[in-house]
């Protein structure tokens, strides 16, 4: 039975609201663990990084992009406003996203001075429209005071570029969750640990910390002296092996990019990725698959669809309790909902 668009768009708000999708995440693997009997007292830990929906900008283009944004809602919300604004200023950014300062080659000396400028455009920007509440309060001009405070700075009434702004900083004004690891790039990443004793017959992901690229893996690195030891020569070689996870989960489910920005909408993907993730792999085992057959009726004349409907049937079984928290906070919201508009009424 399908759904329409506005119930799945709901649904995923609820999850949003809620953060739902760590309960299914967890309830799922807690499953799996007990129904294949894993030895979890072994565990290897790793981060690998995610993309979301957004483009890559450089920081000039940034910088352009988000005054753009912004003179295109005081365009559209104050047309008089926007006219009485320098015409030097407006045609500027006047082409489109794709195409702004195109013309500039990357890395010249004209490149330079149009960084420049572009940060004493939203300097003057800011300036002009710090004390109208009329665009004050919009997410475009918060937008362009965090991004000029990350990327630039003010001494003696004098506006100068930063050298390093660092990783914590805004890639992209569609995304401004997002932030920047010096080896991987911008976006997300995720903590993975992983069990790894010999006595499992396949390995499971026990727990997925969603963070932002620039968190460090504060104990991660281990001493230089003892990575020339024999000792942690055999604890890598089985650590290493959580990189082939790493690349799977990313092929399989499409991590690796996703279809979605903004810190929620992220860490909800990340983390039913993974639950999806561990399901496949539970599939793999001998034990899952005996568990499956005796839930098939065989003797049906479409075994694909027995199998398949068997696998919901089982999966559902498993994380129903996730379903009834989540129908419930789903009731309580209509109730919220119901309440707020006979009062508005």
């Amino acid at each position: 039975q399908s759904m329409s668009t506005r119930t799945i768009e709901r649904y995923r708000k609820i999850f949003r609201e809620t953060e739902l999708a760590g309960k299914v995440m967890n309830d799922v693997t807690n499953s799996l663990v007990d129904l294949l009997d894993l030895n979890v007292t072994e565990q290897r830990l790793d981060s690998t990084h995610v993309f979301s929906n957004m483009a890559t900008f450089g920081r000039t283009r940034l910088m352009g992009v988000t005054v753009k944004r912004f003179l295109t809602q005081v365009k559209r919300h104050g047309t008089p406003i926007y006219e009485s604004l320098p015409e030097e200023l407006r045609m500027r950014y006047q082409c489109s996203e794709s195409r702004l300062f195109a013309d500039t080659s990357k890395g010249s000396k004209s490149f330079k001075l149009l960084r420049r400028q572009v940060a004493e455009d939203m300097y003057f920007l800011i300036e002009h429209f710090i004390d109208d509440d009329r665009f004050n309060n919009r997410g475009t001009f918060r937008n362009l005071c965090t991004v000029f405070e990350q990327q630039c700075k003010v001494t003696e009434e004098k506006v100068d570029v930063n050298d390093k702004p660092g990783g914590n900083v805004i890639q992209n004004p569609s995304d401004p969750d997002a932030t920047y690891d010096g080896h991987k790039g911008p976006g997300y990443q995720v903590q993975f640990s992983e069990t790894c004793s010999d006595q499992n017959e396949v390995q499971l992901i026990t727990c997925a910390i969603p963070e932002t690229a620039c968190e460090h893996d504060s104990q991660a690195v281990e001493k230089v002296c003892f990575e020339k030891t024999e000792e942690f020569k055999e604890k890598y070689r089985k650590r290493s092996r959580i990189e082939g996870t790493n690349s799977g989960i990313k092929r399989r489910t499409g991590m690796g990019r996703l279809r979605v920005r903004g810190r929620p909408d992220v860490f909800n993907a990340i983390l039913l990725k993974t639950a999806g993730w561990n399901i496949l792999q539970a599939a793999r085992s001998e034990k899952v698959r005996e568990y499956v057959r005796k839930l098939v009726p065989w003797n049906s004349e479409d075994r694909v669809s027995a199998m398949i409907e068997s696998c919901v049937r089982a999966i559902r079984g498993q994380i129903r309790s996730s379903w009834k928290y989540f129908h419930l906070r789903i009731r309580n919201t209509h109730r919220i909902e119901k309440y707020q508009f006979w009062n508005a009424v």
